[in-house]
């Protein structure tokens, strides 16, 4: 438990203590505080940054589209399709399914 929530094991035997070692409500407990969850949201790696500033494509002065405003940084379609090129994945192989729903995408878009 101390891995899946970041902490001490003296914090992890007191919440499981707390909660009758019920795991599941140890871990709801911990993460219902608000300054645990800043802990728990991910960091990116150098690496990942690397790659968001790569394919993410939107300056300033960037026209509006349909999914990003106008200024925001996003990885939008062409950013997408730039990058399922460098790693030679048809833009419509199923697989481009799982990548997304693994980052989390709002939406997907192929023009």
């Amino acid at each position: 438990m101390t891995a899946a929530i970041s902490c001490d094991e003296k914090t992890a035997l007191d919440l499981l203590r707390k909660t009758n070692w019920d795991v599941d409500r140890a871990c709801e407990m911990h993460f219902s505080d608000p300054k645990n969850q800043e802990k728990a949201k991910p960091k990116a790696n150098k690496k990942q940054e690397e790659i968001y500033e790569k394919y993410k494509g939107i300056s300033p002065d960037s026209p509006p589209s349909y999914f990003v405003e106008k200024g925001e940084e996003k990885v939008d379609n062409d950013g997408i399709l730039e990058f399922l090129k460098d790693v030679s994945i048809n833009p419509l192989d199923p697989v481009t399914l799982v990548f997304s729903y693994l980052c989390k995408a709002k939406t997907m878009v192929y023009s």
